[in-house]
């Protein structure tokens, strides 16, 4: 049985835990963004950084069993890294 601080997420016959993210939005109009990642360590930290400086907005990155430093660098830019446990 899930407690209450997971959420399963399915996909085929594959199951997906993920604890949800504790994200506090300051203003009304703030948007949450979501950056789907695999093997981007080239991109991911200007990525991050130029969406949080101009918008000042919360960075989730959904790392999906990258090989490389894509979550240590989004992490380091900014964003929450959700990494996931099977790759899709």
């Amino acid at each position: 049985m899930k407690s209450d601080t997971e959420a399963q997420l399915s996909s085929n016959s594959h199951s997906i835990i993920a604890a949800p993210l504790n994200l506090t939005m300051t203003q009304p109009d703030t948007l949450v963004i979501i950056i789907p990642a695999f093997n981007e360590e080239t991109t991911i930290s200007t990525v991050v950084d130029r969406i949080i400086q101009r918008w000042r907005w919360p960075v989730i990155v959904v790392d999906d069993c990258s090989t490389d430093a894509t979550a240590t660098l989004a992490q380091a830019a900014g964003a929450t890294v959700l990494p996931l446990t099977l790759q899709l």
